[in-house]
């Protein structure tokens, strides 16, 4: 699995080894890297994602500080803890999840409450509009003056 940053990094809010740590964290979730298991060495992520080794480092330090991952001098980094199950509900994150995930669903068309009461007729109250009260309650973020 190649990842490239170089177009992601230009338009992220997140510093580079944040967003490598969102990708490994990603792959944590989606049990691509089972707990137990030895994660590739700092060269190889580099490598795959493009980017330099401190880079890496930094994202590998983030996740073990969230407790995901453990480090040791020569058995080299392990996935702590699966994060598979902490999620009640999960976002789609690429197109073909997205497509995935509205299979199945249909449309229906709902009656909306202007609709009901026919077209929605204003009066003028010095200098303002003033709009019928269901109007006003069915568009709340609407600036209608309700009739006294």
């Amino acid at each position: 699995m190649t990842i490239r940053l170089a177009d992601l990094a230009e338009r992220s809010p997140l510093p580079l080894y944040g967003q490598v740590a969102v990708l490994m964290r990603t792959r944590i979730e989606r049990s691509e890297w089972s707990v137990g298991a030895q994660i590739p060495t700092v060269d190889e992520l580099a490598r795959e994602y493009g980017v330099a080794r401190i880079t890496v480092r930094q994202a590998l330090d983030e996740l073990a500080g969230q407790g995901l991952i453990s480090r040791g001098r020569g058995r080299g980094t392990l996935v702590a803890r699966s994060l598979s199950d902490e999620r009640w509900y999960r976002l789609p994150t690429t197109w073909k999840e997205l497509l995935r995930s509205g299979e199945g669903l249909g449309r229906k068309l709902l009656e909306s409450a202007a609709a009901s009461h026919g077209p929605v007729r204003g009066r003028r109250r010095a200098g303002r509009a003033v709009l019928p009260a269901h109007t006003a309650r069915a568009c709340p973020r609407r600036h209608a003056v309700l009739p006294d």
